[in-house]
């Protein structure tokens, strides 16, 4: 029994040491896990369907700021040959050319309305990208133009994370302005000019590393 103060004490002074050696450690060191720069990759599987044209691969990757809320990614879209429904959406008189588009690549920056280091939520939009097209008349692509093209876009989504927080999915709207739409073009005396822009359903799925 004589013994037990003695036993007490020194794992009293051991406690009291550790407890220092804690407060040596500066805070700002052990930085939580949400507050760190966070990378992801995502596609657009709505690219994939042939609706406006044939399957093509829509693909990005990114970098997500969890204080500043945002995310910043670059991507691309492969070429693929488009139906008569996108002719028409791009080009006036585009049910008479035929289009094949050389694909795209953009960068799209993304605020997250949610609260600090939040990825989920209502995210809002905005990119810039490149693109081009190969356009000749219909049933005849012996003479082509080919036109190139700068585009911005805005757009709303939802970002909501499926199983166990590594995989997301943003479902949202976009609208694409085409930028570069002004004067006139003729091919095979088809007049034609680009159209001011359109409407996009936006679907991303991604992981988050």
């Amino acid at each position: 029994m004589k013994k037990l103060p003695v036993i007490l004490l020194a794992l009293m002074c051991q406690f009291v040491f550790a407890q220092a050696n804690e407060r040596t450690v500066p805070a700002k060191s052990a930085k939580p896990v949400k507050d760190r720069v966070s990378f992801f990759a995502e596609l657009n599987p709505v690219s994939l369907i042939p609706i406006t044209g044939d399957g093509a691969l829509n693909a990005g990757v990114g970098v997500f700021f969890p204080k500043q809320r945002l995310s910043i990614s670059v991507g691309g879209n492969t070429p693929v040959q488009l139906n008569d429904l996108s002719a028409r959406t791009l080009f006036s008189n585009g049910e008479n050319l035929n289009v094949y588009w050389n694909g795209e690549v953009n960068m799209i920056v993304r605020y997250h309305f949610a609260r600090e280091n939040r990825f989920s939520g209502l995210v809002a939009l905005a990119g810039l990208g490149y693109e081009g097209f190969q356009i000749s008349r219909l049933n005849n692509p012996i003479n082509t133009n080919v036109n190139n093209n700068w585009f911005a876009g805005v757009g709303l989504g939802y970002t909501v994370f499926l199983f166990g927080g590594k995989v997301y999915l943003t479902p949202g709207l976009r609208t694409v302005f085409l930028l570069d739409n002004s004067g006139q073009r003729t091919i095979d005396g088809v007049n034609y000019d680009y159209n001011w822009g359109f409407f996009l359903p936006d679907i991303r799925i991604g992981v988050k590393f």
